[in-house]
């Protein structure tokens, strides 16, 4: 028997069975993405100081983002609420990517097999740089 174990076999084939434009939605997003994992209090928060607008939504059956464009230091930029669970904030941001997102500045809170220290989230953004403090990692911005 030379036949090769399911999982060694190699699919050539680059699209994917729902790609993440299925829907041909009118979506062009802004190349940078302010990816925060905050709660939806902190993003209305943040949009009360900077201009912003709608750029578009995500659906799904029980998280519905919207997707902004936010002007910082007269730079636009997108900004979303990723959702709780990798599964779930990988799907938007390949969704977001494929309308148009290039590059992601994730921030916010992470979980912790171990108790750490609490911080303030107090963050001013310059040109797509973030400075402040990121609540239970340990002050890293993950890229």
């Amino acid at each position: 028997m030379s036949e090769k174990p399911f999982i060694l076999e190699f699919d050539n084939d680059q699209h994917a069975v729902l790609e993440p434009t299925f829907e041909k939605l009118p979506y062009k997003f802004h190349s940078r993405l302010l990816y925060a994992f905050v709660p939806e209090d902190e993003v209305n928060s943040f949009l009360k100081r900077h201009p912003h607008k709608v750029l578009g939504k995500f659906k799904t059956i029980s998280f519905r983002p919207q997707v902004y464009e936010v002007e910082i230091n007269n730079q636009k930029l997108t900004l979303c609420q990723a959702p709780l669970g990798a599964p779930a904030a990988v799907k938007l941001l390949d969704w977001l990517i494929a309308y148009g997102v290039k590059r992601v500045l994730a921030f916010g809170n992470a979980g912790a097999l171990k108790k750490l220290p609490e911080m303030p989230c107090s963050f001013r953004l310059k040109p797509f740089v973030m400075k402040g403090c990121l609540s239970t990692i340990r002050n890293r911005v993950i890229l």
